[in-house]
């Protein structure tokens, strides 16, 4: 690339002062996904960049490793979101429709999209221009902050489906989706929403792959995320993750038939295992 060519480049790629960084996150057994992500981000973060920490766990001053962290690390900052409400979670129950087996995905399913709201409300209080989401057991190339164009909405993950693990949000793509998070949070998972406002606005889906999903266990279900014929169960990030197949790029039938289950409000799980069958897999993250 010549001189000329590596300035128009850098003039069509986001500056790391128009980005703020929001991740979730809660305490597990093993901090170790959480250190790697954390030395990862610390090393590609311009000192500039804030990142906006939702501590979901309870009780918060539990999760030490995240609370230490931000305490010895001025430009990150820990926020406790709100207790999602007991009647809110049986609201989102009873709207799906699914039997008892079901009940702790619905549950976990609600928190994580109240949470979301939080950290994305939390995002609109800054003058930020791009909202950079990362899942907490992920890390990132060391030049991403350098990479990203001016687009709405950016996949980072390096291959398969882009679920939430790892993104970019243009402001405005962020005002549209906490609108529809708010309509939907207790009948879809948040990717569907992203997706659904995505395919709403005919926005296109840009790939930038640089960031990696290291998460290797189920924190629930202790099963390999290798082995893709199970389905892994987050303790509260939990969602459809179909790997093995571009988030762009899904074929006619996946689309046809996720729509179909988008009507129904509820979630058929050995459908969807048929449905996905031999070359992708229904992943539900950590």
């Amino acid at each position: 690339m010549d001189f000329q060519a590596e300035k128009a480049s850098a003039a069509t790629n986001v500056s790391a002062s128009e980005i703020v960084v929001v991740m979730l996150s809660g305490r597990r057994e093993n901090d170790e996904y959480l250190r790697q992500t954390l030395d990862s981000l610390h090393v590609a973060k311009p000192s500039t960049v804030p990142v906006i920490f939702v501590n979901w766990n309870q009780p918060p001053e539990e999760h030490r490793y995240l609370n230490n962290w931000c305490a010895e690390h001025a430009e990150y900052n820990c926020l406790v979101p709100p207790n999602v409400s007991e009647s809110e979670i049986q609201e989102a129950i009873v709207l799906s429709n699914e039997s008892i087996s079901k009940h702790q995905y619905l549950r976990v399913r609600t928190m994580q999209n109240e949470h979301a709201l939080f950290g994305m409300r939390q995002f609109m209080n800054t003058s930020a221009d791009y909202l950079l989401w990362l899942e907490d057991d992920v890390t990132v190339e060391r030049d991403l902050f350098s990479s990203l164009p001016r687009a709405d909405v950016v996949c980072l993950r390096v291959q398969g489906y882009c679920g939430m693990v790892a993104y970019m949000y243009k402001r405005s793509f962020i005002q549209k989706l906490i609108l529809a998070l708010e309509r939907e949070k207790l009948i879809e998972p948040i990717d569907w929403i992203v997706d659904g406002v995505r395919e709403k606005e005919g926005l296109e889906l840009v790939r930038v792959p640089k960031a990696f999903h290291i998460g290797k266990v189920s924190s629930i279900s202790e099963l390999s995320r290798e082995d893709d014929t199970k389905i892994l169960a987050n303790q509260h990030l939990i969602k459809a993750d179909i790997v093995n197949a571009s988030q762009d790029n899904l074929t006619t039938n996946a689309r046809n038939s996720r729509s179909q289950v988008h009507k129904k409000k509820q979630f058929n799980w050995n459908a969807l295992k048929a449905l996905f069958s031999h070359n992708i897999l229904i992943d539900l993250n950590r």
